[in-house]
């Protein structure tokens, strides 16, 4: 699967197992350091420390995803909080459109077989749900 990441080109082969894996590891790690970030007892005292540890949760995510060194060059160098956070949606969304659309479809004869293929679509909405209820929850009582 090609993702389009701050204007630039990246392959990512999402039906490879290992590969598959380490997305949802990564997606995984990086929200709950988000979410860890926003329950510190330890508040930083300035924006710029908060944005910094922000911008170094998203350029572990794409070191992880597209291999080392690959946040330098997604960013250009550059450490600016408002684009990790663009691009890192982004690279959500696409995935997204990815799991929906493509992966019950190439499922489909396990799934089939196993009667579960709308138990897989509901489990995957439910916990993407839950996921986005618990960020917004935390936004909401850290703002």
């Amino acid at each position: 699967m090609k993702f389009i990441l701050n204007n630039k080109e990246y392959e990512l082969d999402l039906f490879d197992v290992d590969v598959m894996e380490n997305y949802e590891t990564a997606t995984l790690n990086s929200a709950e350091k988000m979410i860890e970030m926003g329950k510190s007892e330890d508040k930083c005292q300035k924006l710029s420390d908060v944005m910094k540890i922000g911008c170094d949760i998203i350029f572990h995510f794409f070191d992880n995803v597209f291999g080392k060194g690959a946040s330098e060059n997604i960013f250009d160098g550059k450490r600016n909080y408002k684009l990790c956070l663009k691009t890192y949606k982004e690279c959500n969304e696409q995935y997204k459109k990815f799991a929906v659309k493509n992966l019950p479809e190439e499922l489909n004869p396990i799934l089939s077989n196993l009667g579960n293929k709308q138990n897989y679509i509901n489990a995957r909405k439910k916990k993407m749900k839950k996921y986005k209820a618990k960020n917004e929850m935390n936004v909401v009582q850290h703002s």
